[in-house]
């Protein structure tokens, strides 16, 4: 999968979780407890695509085909 697309797949399912646990405001139901990881698991793994997608490609070739 393209990073583009991992990304804005993330970013859909960390809005999804927000509205979630948002949606319960009571403290008794521990979706929140239950939900908070995930979502932070979601933003490393942006974060982590972010990193990639700075780092030049280890296979790079020299300018002109010679290596």
């Amino acid at each position: 999968m393209k990073a583009k697309k991992a990304r804005r797949r993330l970013q859909e399912v960390d809005g999804l979780l927000a509205e979630v646990i948002e949606g319960y405001t009571s403290d008794g139901t521990g979706v929140r407890e239950l939900l908070g990881p995930a979502q932070k698991a979601v933003a490393d793994a942006m974060a982590s695509l972010e990193k990639q997608a700075k780092k030049p490609p280890s296979s790079a070739r020299t300018p002109g085909g010679v290596d």
